[in-house]
């Protein structure tokens, strides 16, 4: 039940100076391979990749941002515990922030 491989990767970047100054975005990718659907290993649940990103802006001590999580909407399962025991996974997830550094 449990995936052979993981992988993510994210990255983030903000603006330093001039007119963009404390604006910023990111862009990331998550990868679940193929689980095993029973304890038997008689069949795979598939795989799957998904999207997530974040825009923010920093002014003074604060932080706005807004995040996305499966920024496609893709229907995927997430997880099997036998072969007509199985569960989808989140659905796109969007978030707002604000945060203030002390």
């Amino acid at each position: 039940l449990t995936p052979r491989h993981k992988v993510s990767l994210f990255a983030d970047y903000t603006f330093q100076q001039g007119v963009l100054a404390g604006l910023g975005g990111g862009l990331g990718y998550r990868y679940i391979s193929s689980t095993y659907g029973d304890t038997a290993n008689q069949w795979l649940a598939p795989g799957y990749g998904l999207f997530d990103a974040t825009a923010h802006y920093d002014f003074k001590k604060w932080r706005i941002a807004v995040s996305a999580s499966n920024l496609f909407d893709k229907v995927y399962i997430s997880q099997c515990s036998s072969e007509s025991d199985c569960f989808y996974g989140l659905r796109r997830n969007v978030v707002m922030t604000l945060t203030r550094k002390f």
